[in-house]
């Protein structure tokens, strides 16, 4: 590029230097490819948090309703706890069961 004319402002020249060496580029990406990538990029991350909030949602409904899903659950219809209700001697019962089962599959080293 040649020196700017005696009397041309400075600014012409530093515009013209910056388009002459990034023209190209701006060119490439222009800047309503970039408004699109950026509002598109925004728009999934939008579509994204609203996904999750309805996964979050559905991940506490609780069906009321049916006494079956309840008890695989854990829960009676009343909304208590299963546990709640077992006799104390049924429970230590199936504990003791539980740690014998452990003791006897323990591999010996």
């Amino acid at each position: 590029m040649r020196l700017p004319k005696k009397g041309t402002p400075y600014l012409y020249y530093f515009v013209a230097l910056f388009l002459a060496l990034f023209w190209r580029n701006i060119m490439r990406h222009s800047l309503y490819l970039r408004l699109a990538t950026v509002l598109i990029q925004a728009d999934l991350a939008r579509e994204e948090r609203e996904w999750k909030r309805q996964v979050r949602k559905v991940q506490y409904e609780i069906p009321w309703g049916n006494e079956y899903l309840l008890k695989d659950i854990g829960l009676h219809i009343d909304g208590r706890t299963i546990s709640d209700l077992e006799v104390p001697a049924i429970k230590t019962e199936r504990q003791i069961r539980h740690l014998r089962r452990l003791v006897r599959l323990r591999i010996a080293t």
